[in-house]
């Protein structure tokens, strides 16, 4: 595809709320950019001869795309649908995540959009929800973490302190699940099981001072100026 930067690239299989997912990621900035919030979910495959994901597994394709301004900001922002798929369309940073119903997922920026925090902690957030929910995983925004092989599922509004609570526990010994959208399957017969999607967190200058300022690598700081962590490396 025409603008698509495949200097360097990324190929492994991605494995989340018992799906799984065959994810190409081309260009260096994407590769920085999304990577450190899967990397607890991905096996990555060095060899093209490799045996790599299952037949069933949906394609997932991020790639570095200086052509996508123009397509982005000519499409409504926000959340868009059509018959065979949905997505959501950023303007600023331009960025296009769409989800072709049991197809492919893609997700396309120029590579400054892959430094953007809020990318960085929840990269296709749209598009991914789509899926699993296709798949009777429900994408619920909350905070959890687990204690025993049980979870504690945090549910609060936007700056209701999820992130500062799990982030809080996992310091404690808690295992980190997700600070802000997790995954649930409620059809497992053993009861609802919750999924992490993403190895990130994001804390609020306050939060993140008490907290001692967790986290090995900061991925980048959000437009409300939330220092964005990896919490799974």
């Amino acid at each position: 595809m025409k603008g698509v930067d495949r200097g360097s690239s990324w190929r492994g299989t991605l494995k989340v709320a018992g799906l799984e997912a065959l994810l190409t990621i081309e260009g260096a900035a994407a590769i920085d950019g999304v990577l450190p919030a899967f990397s607890h979910l991905t096996e990555r495959h060095n060899g093209i001869d490799e045996p790599c994901a299952s037949e069933a597994a949906l394609p997932i394709n991020i790639a570095v795309d200086e052509t996508i301004t123009d397509r982005a900001t000519s499409l409504p922002r926000g959340p868009v649908f059509s018959a065979t798929g949905a997505g959501l369309v950023h303007h600023e940073p331009p960025a296009v995540n769409w989800y072709e119903r049991d197809r492919w997922i893609e997700l396309r920026a120029p590579a400054t959009t892959f430094s953007n925090g809020r990318l960085r902690a929840q990269p296709a957030n749209g598009a991914l929800s789509i899926w699993l929910a296709d798949h009777g995983a429900l994408w619920m925004h909350v905070g959890a973490v687990v204690v025993d092989g049980r979870a504690a599922v945090l549910v609060g509004s936007a700056g209701a302190g999820k992130s500062t609570t799990s982030v809080a526990c996992a310091l404690a010994g808690a295992g980190f699940v997700g600070d802000d959208f997790c995954a649930v399957d409620v059809h497992r017969p053993s009861g609802p099981t919750i999924h992490s999607v993403y190895g990130t967190a994001k804390l609020l200058p306050d939060a993140d001072r008490h907290l001692g300022q967790p986290g090995a690598t900061t991925l980048g700081w959000t437009a409300e100026g939330k220092r964005v962590v990896a919490m799974t490396e």
